[in-house]
């Protein structure tokens, strides 16, 4: 969470003294959290909430729901384990304008998989599907954001409101995972009834007949602040 990483591995330590503070507050810098892993009383992380831990708790769990405050990293923890576990997310935004931020380039690169990039030293973009306002495939691209010839996409990018114009594409054995960002609107941002029924024809779209082929169910991750 921008925190820089404490090693403690190989050094003598006859007394410690921990000092910190977060911005304005004397709590919150992790003070106590850091003692408690060093005595194996919590379990420790690279500070970004992994969702996989959860679903290998709770295998037959088809759906996860995450609601908590800006700061864990939700979608950075599942977008950085499924790149590692070579799983493919198909990563839901509300709107198209919401997809076309994303994929518009530039110098500064918007999509959820540029920290993916700096973290793992990857080079993923967000290319927009030609002909289908709203979607978009994550893949590798070269120095000139050319995509790697005869690589698959690790992932997808869909606007809820785009669940109509890809109802058509079979990407059942494209995806694994379904994570649907904001899926409570922030404050200001207006939800239509619809958006129900638009993340469910989605699904429909990624499941198509994966039960006829002995494929498991595409897992649903719904995260939000």
């Amino acid at each position: 969470m921008g925190r820089p990483a404490i090693d403690l591995t190989g050094m003598e330590i006859g007394r410690l003294t921990v000092l910190g503070r977060d911005f304005s507050k004397p709590s919150g810098a992790g003070k106590s959290t850091l003692l408690r892993c060093i005595n194996a009383l919590e379990d420790y992380n690279d500070g970004y909430y992994h969702v996989f831990q959860d679903a290998y708790k709770y295998p037959d769990a088809t759906v996860i729901v995450s609601y908590s405050r800006r700061g864990p990293g939700k979608t950075t923890g599942a977008l950085l384990g499924a790149y590692l576990r070579g799983k493919r997310i198909m990563y839901i935004k509300r709107t198209i304008a919401d997809v076309k931020m994303i994929t518009k380039g530039g110098s500064v690169d918007l999509s959820p998989w540029a920290t993916i990039n700096r973290i793992a030293g990857t080079n993923f973009k967000a290319i927009p599907v030609k002909g289908v306002d709203g979607f978009a495939e994550v893949v590798s691209v070269d120095e000139n954001d050319t995509p790697l010839p005869n690589e698959e996409p690790i992932g997808y990018i869909c606007a809820l409101s785009a669940a109509g114009k890809i109802k058509g594409f079979d990407l059942s054995d494209k995806v694994d995972i379904m994570i649907v960002d904001e899926f409570v609107p922030n404050k200001g941002v207006i939800a239509r009834q619809s958006e129900g029924d638009q993340t469910l024809d989605i699904l429909a779209t990624l499941m198509r007949d994966r039960h006829k082929r002995g494929l498991p169910n595409i897992k649903l991750w719904l995260f939000s602040n």
